[in-house]
């Protein structure tokens, strides 16, 4: 029984895994680790492209916000020097 036993250990360490299961069935799982890896490197390259890339001004909403604001400081930054040329210099004159 013994030797028996020994030779059934031998020819299960001769294949490759307890249930004798043939070679293409035990590297499926190394193919999907290695197809698995090619494809999240791949979404980090992407992930990286992407942040690279400059938008356009009008794709970006808050920079499209900030250069509104400062539009409308420069108008009505303007319009304060207008109003204080025609009437408080008029008025300084008068007096």
């Amino acid at each position: 029984m013994e030797e028996g036993s020994d030779t059934d250990i031998e020819g299960r360490v001769k294949k490759y895994s307890y249930y004798y299961i043939s070679r293409k069935l035990y590297y499926i799982p190394l193919f999907f680790v290695v197809y698995w890896a090619f494809y999240v490197f791949w979404l980090i390259v992407q992930s990286i492209a992407r942040h690279k890339v400059e938008i356009p001004l009008h794709w970006d909403p808050p920079k499209r916000q900030k250069r509104t604001i400062d539009a409308l400081k420069v108008s009505v930054m303007d319009q304060i020097g207008r109003f204080r040329q025609k009437f408080l210099s008029q008025e300084a004159n008068t007096r």
